[in-house]
């Protein structure tokens, strides 16, 4: 918009409050330049005054105002307008060229219908924080523009076992590398993932025998939040048999299980919500990402299965994969495109999971030779100690 055009409508009364704090100042700043030139001008005819008939001296002062406020108005005209084109048109190209996190229009309602207000980072996180880092829910997600591809991101973050919120907010720079998901998340579940570096330690029998005399020596009511190694990979179809194993315990709750991703990654740093964790609405279209959260699967009046896993897998990571903007600038470290190619050559095999269950129930499991490897990241007095938690889902 040039600055005649925002002028007009400042002098139709039709601007905004921004535009006409815009318009204001700049024309404030023209009267003063124009009023130093005129000062200047007047010092100098000064002298001419004995000189000259003050006829003549006041017609060229007169001219030489009209002059300088003509001066002076363009050259307000000129800076408001590069002011403008920065604002309206600079600054909007180049944030185009990076991560866009208010992008709307490819989400989904509940009710499967389009949803034209989902905004892309709130997809993007649900999806991250699902695949990436389990332990918390993503709600209230905000991204505030600041120009120039940066952002004020704001979210909340609720536990799955305390029901603890955690306020995220920070600057977000879409041209660079983020850490959002890693640096930030501050759940139970990655700070275990990182301790024990690798599935391979937590397979170390040893390992899991202390664990289980630790659970063992625990009161029969203690509820614990563990992450449990299967001796061999499962299927999703073997996954969900053994969480029907186990259904008939009260209070044992398998949550996320951990895929392996690849010969020479880390195995399990990618995984899937379970049926036991808690879940948002947001999902993009169920055509296109079907199961992508399980609001789907009600809605459709399907059950819990393993193809229900393995499809709400493989949609949530072929998601954020075809996103690569939004994993650069969000998540550290991962290549969800090269998981994606793997898990489809060889198939989704799951190495572990999170489980929240009472102590001896998972020394049962250990016994019955379920599980080969066990890490404890929480130890609480008793199921329901946690208010707002699991059980007030």
């Amino acid at each position: 918009m040039t600055f005649r055009e925002l002028l007009e409508k400042y002098r139709a009364g039709q601007a905004s409050e921004e535009e006409r704090a815009l318009v204001e100042a700049e024309l404030e700043k023209s009267e003063a330049i124009a009023d130093y030139l005129a000062e200047q001008v007047e010092d100098e005819l000064g002298t001419a005054e004995t000189q000259a008939p003050a006829g003549e001296v006041r017609h060229i002062q007169k001219k030489m105002n009209r002059r300088l406020r003509r001066t002076a108005a363009w050259a307000a005209c000129i800076v408001l307008a590069v002011l403008l084109g920065v604002r309206f048109v600079a600054s909007p190209l180049v944030a185009s060229l990076y991560y866009q996190p208010n992008e709307k229009g490819f989400g989904t309602s509940i009710e499967g219908e389009p949803d034209t207000e989902c905004e892309a980072i709130a997809l993007d996180l649900t999806a991250l924080y699902s695949l990436t880092a389990p332990g918390n829910t993503v709600n209230s997600v905000t991204a505030r523009p600041e120009g120039f591809g940066r952002y004020i991101l704001t979210y909340e973050l609720r536990d799955w076992l305390t029901g603890e919120t955690d306020q995220i907010s920070g600057t977000l720079d879409a041209s660079q590398t983020g850490g959002w998901v890693r640096t930030f998340g501050s759940n139970f579940a990655l700070a275990t993932m990182e301790s024990i570096a690798d599935w391979g330690n937590l397979a170390d029998s040893s390992n899991g025998q202390a664990a289980a005399d630790y659970l063992a020596e625990l009161p029969p009511t203690s509820y614990v939040a563990a992450w449990l190694h299967f001796p061999e990979d499962l299927s999703t179809q073997e996954l969900f048999a053994l969480e029907e194993r186990y259904a008939w315990k009260e209070g044992f709750t398998f949550l996320w299980a951990g895929v392996r991703s690849g010969e020479e990654l880390l195995p399990g740093l990618v995984g899937f919500t379970m049926s036991g964790a808690p879940f948002n609405s947001i999902a993009p279209s169920w055509e296109d990402y079907p199961m992508f959260n399980w609001y789907q699967m009600r809605a459709e009046g399907k059950y819990y299965s393993g193809a229900a896993y393995a499809q709400h897998f493989l949609s949530m990571l072929s998601f954020i994969a075809g996103r690569p903007q939004a994993e650069n600038a969000l998540a550290w470290g991962q290549n969800f495109s090269a998981v994606l190619d793997y898990v489809e050559e060889h198939g989704v095999q799951v190495c572990g999971v999170l489980v929240y269950a009472e102590a001896p129930d998972l020394v049962q499991m250990w016994e019955r030779g379920d599980i080969d490897g066990i890490s404890i990241s929480t130890v609480l007095p008793y199921r329901y100690s946690a208010e707002g938690g699991q059980y007030s889902w």
